[in-house]
């Protein structure tokens, strides 16, 4: 009766352990062998603020960096546009817009020319290869500038001509990535080569 009892706790504590450790261990695997990602503006950098031509005009893009801290490759990444600020010099503080939205943001370098809106396609980022990220454009000649998100909503056009300093916060995602976000201070007076970038708080 003993020995089939031993034999009954034996069977018990393995099925258990069989249904239970999947439970535990993945969890903690994800949380110690995740990709992370690190996030970076400098100023005055021109790999962050970039001068190109767009055309036959000059153009700025602001720029935020994308790298894999460890552990192989974040799938399928995606990085949004999830809140627009703007400085108040009144009471010397960021106070939010009429932005509410969480527009996908263009990888930079990645547009197709034979197939429109590929900067906006997931990618796979391993560790060790940065991305860049395009937040804003200004182009010679252009009396506004341009956020890079796939789609322009008409309630923000007027938002996104207004003059003055803004605080943009990014966020990237990815299926197997704890998602990571930045903040970015653009400051925009009128003029197509008159703009400053900072990281922000």
């Amino acid at each position: 009766m003993a020995e089939n009892s031993s034999l009954l706790i034996g069977a018990a504590i393995g099925f258990i352990s069989a249904v239970v450790s999947p439970i535990v261990i993945e969890p903690v695997k994800r949380l110690l062998f995740s990709p992370r990602f690190k996030l970076k503006f400098k100023k005055n950098d021109k790999g962050f603020i970039t001068d190109t031509r767009v055309g036959r005009s000059d153009a700025h893009y602001v720029r935020v960096r994308v790298r894999i801290k460890r552990y192989g490759i974040a799938k399928q990444c995606r990085a949004y546009l999830v809140n627009v600020e703007k400085w108040n010099a009144s009471t010397e503080k960021f106070e939010p817009t009429i932005y509410c939205d969480s527009l996908q943001l263009a990888w930079s370098a990645q547009e197709d020319p034979t197939e429109p809106g590929t900067a906006y396609r997931a990618l796979d980022i391993p560790k060790g290869v940065p991305q860049f990220i395009d937040i804003v454009s200004t182009m010679r000649g252009a009396t506004t500038y341009r956020v890079m998100t796939k789609f322009y909503l008409n309630r923000y056009i007027a938002l996104f001509e207004e003059h003055g300093k803004f605080r943009y916060t990014v966020l990237v995602s990815g299926d197997n990535a704890k998602p990571k976000s930045i903040k970015i201070i653009f400051e925009w007076k009128g003029d197509w080569d008159n703009l400053t970038a900072t990281a922000g708080k």
